[in-house]
């Protein structure tokens, strides 16, 4: 009987491509990079909590409902990787309970899908909804729209909100300032390599603004009582009394031990009182 002689680079060959194909699968291939000018893919991407997703267009209002919307926030800021809301008042002119809000549409303005809330928690005639978007770190810097409704019990739809939402790269380095006003913005920074005491100051001016820092994913420091993870600071209207809790006019500072080893993810949630009037500004000091 002859032995049958392989030769080696045949050999090699076989264990290349066998092993290449055994490494090949989800965990190793990158999240496609999703621009916000593209709605039909941001669309895919987003989360809207508790939603579920439609094909097509959301049902028109057709001027039909009693449940009028004001107060929402018309921009909002936010980095990539994080969760932002968006809060409106509703006030249902009707008093039959049929009229009472039922369930949200909620669009990204020149997508192919929706997502529906069917069920929400509004038993009063007036009251503040909040929105909750999940946006994840494959989403590029950019623009998109966003376009939302409340609809009663009966199926008639108010009309439709929007708010535009400005996506932007986490912000590196030190002496980092940024300014804002109406409505939450959701800043995300990277303070460098050297661990140390991080100092953050802040000026809300006359009308009161919330300011929370979370770090790790924990909140460590805010204007107002402390926040679990995940939790929407709560939303104050200008000139309503009481002052909603951590609303505050001042010039203050937060100080914080900041460990690059630990996470250098810092997220500051800079809640503006709705009402387009307010002002803020935040700076971060280099660490020593």
């Amino acid at each position: 009987m002859k032995n049958l002689k392989i030769p080696v680079y045949l050999l090699l060959l076989v264990v290349f491509f066998g092993c290449s194909k055994d490494t090949e699968g989800p965990s190793n291939k990158k999240k496609k990079k999703v621009s916000p000018s593209d709605a039909a893919a941001l669309s895919k991407v987003l989360q809207v909590e508790n939603s579920s997703r439609k094909t097509g267009v959301p049902p028109s209002s057709l001027g039909t409902s009693s449940i009028t919307l004001a107060f929402n926030q018309s921009e909002a800021e936010i980095t990539v990787d994080n969760k932002f809301y968006l809060p409106f008042v509703y006030d249902n002119t009707g008093s039959d309970l049929s009229a009472r809000p039922k369930g949200i549409y909620i669009q990204v303005d020149g997508a192919n899908d929706y997502f529906e809330l069917a069920s929400i928690i509004a038993p009063n005639k007036k009251g503040i909804l909040n929105i909750p978007v999940k946006l994840p770190d494959n989403v590029l810097a950019g623009n998109f729209s966003l376009k939302y409704a409340v609809y009663d019990q009966t199926g008639k739809v108010s009309d439709y909100l929007f708010t535009n939402v400005i996506v932007k790269d986490s912000l590196s380095g030190c002496d980092l300032g940024k300014s804002g006003s109406s409505g939450l913005t959701i800043i995300s920074y990277d303070l460098g390599d050297k661990a140390g005491t991080a100092n953050m100051f802040y000026n809300t001016y006359s009308i009161p603004d919330r300011i929370d820092i979370f770090y790790n994913g924990t909140w460590i420091r805010g204007t107002g009582s402390t926040l679990t993870a995940g939790q929407f600071p709560p939303i104050y209207i200008e000139n309503d009394f009481p002052i909603t809790e951590g609303y505050t006019g001042e010039t203050g500072n937060f100080t914080f031990p900041y460990n690059p080893s630990v996470s250098r993810k810092i997220d500051v949630y800079i809640s503006g009182a709705l009402g387009g009037s307010t002002a803020w500004d935040i700076k971060f000091d280099c660490i020593p």
